[in-house]
């Protein structure tokens, strides 16, 4: 029931997060004057860091937006902000072997960020490790024998 509760303040915290972001886009666009604009900017700002410092937990825990290349690199960074160097090393490093040889993406950023929507951190390691092929196995080396 935890783990259901942390994933709905998670979604609408990344959700609160692509809110802001369109409506300083929006902001930026309008006709209004330069001081409104950079109170637009600031508030969104403030704002961006007030939900930010709001998120509990640990950062791999939090699940990925891929509706678009945009959301899925700004709920990265939010993870990044969140969790510890090695854990991300992880997931960077799973997001780029599943980039290069998941047939399926293909290379295209925006299949593999629609593919893992909605997934944490550690299920993308996890899906990186199941893919990875394993290593071939030999039996024991026989010593030559002598004839």
């Amino acid at each position: 029931m935890a783990i259901a509760n942390k994933n709905t303040m998670l979604k609408s915290v990344l959700f609160m997060i692509s809110l802001s972001l369109a409506l300083a886009a929006c902001a930026e666009t309008s006709s209004g004057s330069s001081t409104d604009v950079a109170a637009a900017k600031s508030n969104t700002a403030t704002q961006q860091a007030e939900v930010a410092g709001n998120v509990a937990g640990e950062g791999m825990e939090m699940p990925l937006d891929g509706t678009s290349v945009a959301t899925f690199d700004a709920s990265l960074a939010l993870v990044k902000q969140h969790t510890n160097e090695e854990n991300y090393r992880s997931l960077e490093k799973a997001i780029s072997y599943l980039m290069a040889f998941d047939i399926s993406v293909r290379n295209d950023k925006a299949r593999l960020a629609s593919r893992l929507n909605g997934m944490n951190g550690y299920e993308v390691v996890a899906k990186y490790n199941k893919d990875k092929p394993t290593p071939a196995k030999s039996g024991p080396r026989k010593a030559p024998t002598d004839v």
